[in-house]
């Protein structure tokens, strides 16, 4: 009797504990599904009122849209114009004897507007004809090409600008003018003017020293699928001037309209060492025959280098490239009529 007792309490103890385990277990269950229930009514919602939404902007938005659209017009309209004032406009007739009356009265104007440098002479030779000495009569000159006059004539303008911007700078003197040369060799073998824009451009290799010593490279990069309409010159200028002259020069340069950019400097200082040679050479091999020639000496104290006047700021004779942009469309004349001369 007692074991039977014994049996019926410990199974009703583990049915007990089954029950519990079981209300538990589906207690859990049901606060579960009833969550995932509410996220799944909740993204339900969601998407539905997605759904239901209209795709297309309102009214309003489309009014607003139309404003910007026309204010950008407007806008672009007007950067249009003010970019075509960039063009270096050539006025009149394009034929070589225009173009020689044209260039004899800049070359004048140049001259003559020429200032005179601290020694009271022009700050340019008597006879300079500002890279344009294949076309001077009085050296035999020839006449230029027609297809090449129109551009021709947007370098002499160019050129006239650039210099009269040296001239303001107050440089002591204009050694060389160079431009970039399109009308002679294999550039103007056909008397045509070729396209400059991409890479379907042909330039012969210009990089030779001139009387100055300095190497131009006069042969820039072609242009490299432009969004705009663009013509670039190139041109070289070697001077001399000073620190200050200089700086006027590189600022007047940035400040320019049409769009100039310096795409190559070197300075080479024109005055002597600070630090002098040391004694004859002879003399020193003698004293020590392993000691090589033109050592120079240390320099001397700082009270034995005060410098003042002129030599406080020697004059530097500078090398400078420069590039002008024009936001226009070049013009081409066929080979016959460049070939064409009058």
């Amino acid at each position: 009797m007692r074991k039977q007792k014994l049996a019926l309490t410990v199974g009703g103890a583990i049915s007990l504990v089954l029950v519990v385990a079981t209300a538990v277990i589906t207690a859990t269950g049901v606060g579960a599904a009833s969550r995932n229930r509410q996220e799944m009514l909740s993204t339900s919602g969601r998407l539905s009122s997605f759904y239901d939404k209209k795709p297309f902007p309102s009214d309003e938005n489309i009014g607003a849209e139309e404003v910007n659209k026309r204010l950008f017009q407007e806008q672009y309209a007007a950067l249009a114009e003010a970019v075509k004032t960039n063009a270096v406009v050539v006025e009149g007739e394009h034929s070589p004897g225009s173009f020689r009356l044209t260039c004899e009265e800049t070359i004048s104007a140049l001259r003559r507007a020429a200032p005179k440098a601290e020694s009271g002479e022009s700050v340019i030779a008597p006879d300079f004809y500002f890279s344009f000495d294949r076309y001077d009569p009085s050296k035999g000159g020839i006449p230029a090409a027609k297809g090449h006059v129109p551009r021709l004539l947007r370098q002499l303008q160019m050129v006239d600008r650039l210099v009269r911007t040296l001239y303001a700078a107050e440089v002591l003197k204009i050694e060389s003018v160079r431009r970039e040369e399109f009308d002679t060799g294999a550039a103007s073998s056909d008397g045509e003017d070729a396209p400059r824009r991409g890479g379907r451009a042909s330039r012969r290799a210009s990089s030779a020293a001139d009387s100055s010593g300095f190497a131009l490279e006069m042969t820039p990069p072609p242009l490299e699928d432009a969004p705009v309409e663009m013509d670039r010159q190139r041109f070289g200028f070697v001077f001399l001037a000073r620190e200050a002259s200089l700086f006027a020069t590189l600022n007047a340069l940035n400040a320019m309209w049409p769009f100039t950019q310096v795409s190559g400097l070197q300075i080479v200082k024109s005055g002597p060492d600070v630090v002098f040679p040391a004694k004859a050479e002879e003399k020193a091999k003698n004293e020590d025959p392993l000691k090589a020639s033109g050592i120079k000496a240390p320099p001397a104290g700082r009270t034995s280098r005060i410098v003042s006047g002129a030599l406080r700021e020697a004059p530097v004779k500078v090398q400078m490239t420069v590039d002008v942009f024009t936001f226009e469309k070049p013009r081409q004349e066929s080979g016959a009529e460049a070939a064409e001369t009058e």
